[in-house]
């Protein structure tokens, strides 16, 4: 009897502990928003957000970027590299110190370059910002110069070899927008869902719009 009982203790302190760990992990992962948000207020917006916490998307240098933003800061103070590989947009200085980087998504899911209207593809190469304006679906755009003479050169050579059809357009319209009202949880699950621009959410491309000039530098790589 006193070696049933002493089981029975053993199995009860078990099942105590199990118990104990699942509401512990339980706990963490409902905790995790609230613990974000307070590091946001801790490090003084060492974050974008503190979503932007939460999913340990990259920091950026809070004071350098302060300091561009108070100055008022030109085309010449930014460049913006996008890989794609990565699903990352970096917002670079003049100097080349990182300030900031946001979670991007694409079109295409193999993350080609592009090589024709309609293949959903993201172009890579060097652009410029051309146009900022408000986008009545994904909040904000930012209109990237493609094609450009390094587009064109691309296309040319892949239709000269066969590559793509001698009858497809090289295409047009790609920018930097936001996502539909609801769907920024599509940028979470890295689903590329575009036609070819780069999307990220709505508070990101806020943000980009308020201080990215037009002719700012755009370098998107695989």
């Amino acid at each position: 009897m006193v070696l049933m009982n002493s089981k029975l203790i053993a199995l009860c302190s078990l099942s105590f502990f199990a118990l104990v760990q699942v509401q512990t992990g339980y706990a963490q992962h409902s905790s995790g928003r609230l613990q974000a948000s307070a590091m946001y207020s801790s490090d003084n917006g060492g974050y974008v957000d503190a979503e932007h916490a939460y999913y340990r998307a990259p920091l950026r240098k809070s004071k350098v970027y302060a300091d561009y933003i108070k100055a008022g800061a030109g085309k010449e103070d930014y460049y913006i590299v996008i890989e794609k590989s990565k699903y990352s947009l970096a917002v670079y200085s003049a100097s080349d110190e990182l300030l900031v980087t946001y979670p991007v998504v694409f079109g295409n899911d193999d993350l080609g370059d592009k090589m024709c209207e309609g293949d959903k593809r993201t172009p890579e190469g060097t652009f410029y910002i051309t146009g900022k304006k408000k986008h009545k679906l994904w909040d904000k755009y930012l209109t990237l110069s493609f094609p450009n003479e390094e587009s064109y050169k691309k296309f040319n050579e892949r239709r000269a070899d066969g590559s793509i059809p001698a009858s497809a357009s090289i295409g047009g319209g790609i920018g930097l927008h936001g996502t539909w009202a609801n769907d920024r949880v599509a940028i979470d699950r890295k689903e590329n869902w575009t036609s070819g621009c780069v999307s990220t959410k709505n508070c990101y491309i806020d943000e980009l719009f308020s201080y990215i000039p037009i002719g700012t530098k755009v370098i998107i790589r695989k």
